[in-house]
């Protein structure tokens, strides 16, 4: 017997094992690949005889199935001479089970985002009533459920930043910037957040970065400029407030942070 008529062998033999584990795609993927095999071979009538006894075996274990019966509700049966039928049987079956399981894992999908959306909003209330505690417990829930979650991390350090939770939000929002570093508006909204701290060589680092990825946001340079003012690097923020006029000339707030700059500039000179 050639080797591929045995690996046809091995692949019937094992549709019974693969029903009692309950895996009825791979019992119906193997009778599948098997009959192709058959089907391309020529077979002595031995071989023939012994494999019609072993697809008729396979197939009413298949067919009596109480889980397939359950989900797929053509008859599965198979006579010598109707191999190709029973292969369109069989890629039937393995259609209507891949549309289920494609289904199931929709479904799942859309209950876990639900149940995520949930949880995210119901820390956010308990931000709004001054509960810190009971909403960083839920958020570390989030997290060590959704620990690769770059979407998640960043609504998260969006909740704090806005609850102006600073140092809390920086953690989650770093946290979504290692699991997506192009995210631009992060980048922002950590360099906004450490401003708020006080922290402003970190707060510079990180807006250095975001021009790295996108140099002509005249947003990032702006909030780069009113890092320097409340810094007192006056000059920095004069050259951060010409670069937003450059790449956007009717910037009102940017038109304004230059005034206020050169004037400060003036004084000092004075």
């Amino acid at each position: 017997m050639s080797t591929e008529l045995i690996k046809a062998r091995q692949l019937i033999g094992q549709v019974r094992s693969n029903l009692k584990q309950g895996k009825i795609i791979p019992a119906a993927q193997g009778l599948h690949s098997a009959i192709s095999i058959i089907l391309r071979t020529s077979l002595l009538m031995n071989e023939k005889e012994e494999f019609d006894k072993l697809l008729l075996d396979a197939t009413m274990t298949l067919a009596n199935d109480p889980l397939v019966r359950q989900k797929f509700p053509l008859a599965i049966q198979y006579k010598p001479g109707e191999e190709r039928q029973l292969l369109e049987v069989l890629h039937a079956l393995m259609d209507a089970l891949q549309e289920e399981t494609v289904r199931a894992a929709e479904d799942f999908l859309q209950k876990t985002q639900e149940r995520k959306q949930k949880q995210l909003d119901q820390a956010r209330e308990n931000l709004k009533a001054g509960n810190l505690d009971a909403a960083k417990r839920t958020f570390q829930s989030l997290r060590n459920e959704f620990s690769n979650d770059p979407e998640l991390m960043r609504n998260i350090g969006e909740a704090l930043f806005d609850a102006q939770f600073f140092e809390e939000a920086c953690e989650y929002l770093a946290k979504a910037l290692e699991l997506n570093p192009g995210s631009i508006q992060v980048y922002n909204r950590i360099g906004i957040a450490l401003r708020k701290l006080g922290r402003f060589k970190a707060a510079e680092q990180y807006y250095r970065k975001a021009i790295e990825w996108k140099d002509d946001d005249p947003n990032i340079f702006f909030n780069l400029g009113r890092l320097y003012v409340e810094w007192k690097q006056w000059r920095k923020a004069l050259k951060a407030a010409k670069i937003v006029l450059r790449l956007n000339p009717d910037f009102e707030p940017a038109q304004k942070l230059q005034a206020f700059v050169e004037k400060k500039l003036e004084r000092l000179q004075d």
